[in-house]
């Protein structure tokens, strides 16, 4: 079985975490995040373009994180030690190296897009090589490596999630005695501000996908890898797992506060993930496709095969649920039939166009396959075995 996969970033910045300035039950987390102490180069000389000036990516598209609305990940310390403590060991964390020096494979790529060094840290670069912040004179810099509001949103601004989304009532209500009128009212809110919720599984995929795609046709065509494609249990399980919330010493192997509140079942939940994971990488892929403008480019030739790979995936879990009779995967199957994705000529536009509509099609069977609660689907357990799903880097664990 063909593994999906996705290149895995190198590369160490060191950076200073504050310290003093936290309250005393936080010292053991400034001990132990000072390891990792130093002056991170790429935030410390950003800040050379306003958000207006920067033409190559610097203002995110709708669905990308706003600079605007980032607060930082040292906004979410408080509440999320163990979250915080976990990220600091990951790959996410480290990901602005590729910003702090302009060589080796960063300048090729920089070159090609016409991306100079003064530029490279408020360029498209930084939109999946760091979280980016706009800070009072409007201008942008890269303050981190990936971290929480790249991947759940940004949560600051008057109008933003983060003071509201841990509120539970009037005072000093606890989770517990929230009502359910209030939690909804809260959800609501939370969402409309941006916020990505770990209960939201298709866009969480989504945003993931937003930079463990690389769908830049002329940033491929240069040499830059799309990705191997992003399988998303392996990747959540792995190093990027954080579910402390409701126990900061327990590392979950789901949502913890997701399971508290809805009941939910973690197995059945990751069959929805693993699923959900692959149906959005089709769509991505066809997306990709529909975007090229060069038939006979990398970029191309790079899609169709991990399309070709994700099929080989997905004809699997069809057979594993054969008795489950899922209607949607038909439709599926016909979509990227139609789109006939290894003879097309993406350099016409009705190749392209097929091709959006294939994955708009897959787009609302994801979306509607993510609702599902996962207590059918069973059949699948044994196919998500260690050829399939890959955990990538070791899972974050934390002793009393």
């Amino acid at each position: 079985m063909k593994r999906l996969a996705t290149s895995a970033m190198e590369g160490r910045v060191r950076r200073t975490i504050v310290g003093a300035c936290l309250f005393l039950g936080l010292s053991l987390l400034t001990l132990v995040a000072s390891r990792s102490s130093g002056a991170n180069p790429a935030a410390k000389t950003a800040v050379v373009k306003t958000v207006a000036q920067s033409a190559l990516g610097a203002a995110p598209a709708d669905g990308w994180t706003k600079p605007t609305m980032v607060m930082g990940a040292k906004a979410c310390i408080r509440c999320h030690r163990s979250e915080y403590l976990a990220w600091t060991t990951t790959k996410h964390y480290k990901a602005d190296a590729y910003l702090a020096s302009f060589e080796a494979k960063t300048k090729e790529y920089a070159e090609a897009m016409g991306i100079t060094e003064d530029a490279l840290q408020t360029s498209m670069c930084a939109n999946c090589h760091s979280t980016t912040q706009t800070n009072a004179k409007g201008q942008l810099q890269a303050i981190s490596g990936v971290s929480c509001e790249s991947c759940h949103g940004g949560a600051g601004s008057e109008a933003g999630w983060l003071n509201r989304h841990a509120v539970y009532g009037p005072n000093i209500t606890g989770i517990d005695q929230e009502t359910g009128a209030h939690r909804a009212a809260r959800i609501e809110f939370c969402e409309d501000a941006g916020m990505v919720r770990t209960a939201r599984t298709y866009a969480i995929a989504k945003n993931c996908q937003q930079c463990h795609s690389v769908t830049n046709e002329k940033l491929v065509n240069a040499g830059h890898k799309i990705g191997g494609g992003f399988e998303l249990v392996g990747w959540s399980l792995g190093e990027s797992r954080h579910n402390f919330h409701m126990d900061q010493t327990t590392n979950g192997q789901g949502p913890s506060l997701w399971k508290k509140t809805t009941g939910g079942d973690i197995a059945a939940r990751k069959r929805v993930k693993f699923i959900v994971g692959l149906l959005t990488d089709l769509e991505v892929s066809l997306n990709a496709l529909g975007s090229a403008t060069d038939g006979e480019g990398d970029f191309v030739g790079a899609y169709v095969e991990r399309i070709g790979g994700s099929l080989e995936i997905f004809e699997g879990i069809v057979e594993s649920l054969e008795d489950a009779e899922i209607e949607e995967f038909e439709a599926v199957s016909e979509a990227i039939e139609g789109a006939e994705v290894e003879d097309a000529d993406f350099s016409e536009q009705d190749a392209r166009d097929t091709a959006k509509e294939a994955a708009k099609t897959i787009a609302g069977i994801a979306m509607k396959f993510a609702a599902r609660d996962g207590s059918k689907l069973a059949g699948v357990d044994e196919f998500m075995n260690d050829e399939v799903v890959e955990l990538k880097g070791k899972a974050y664990s934390r002793t009393p």
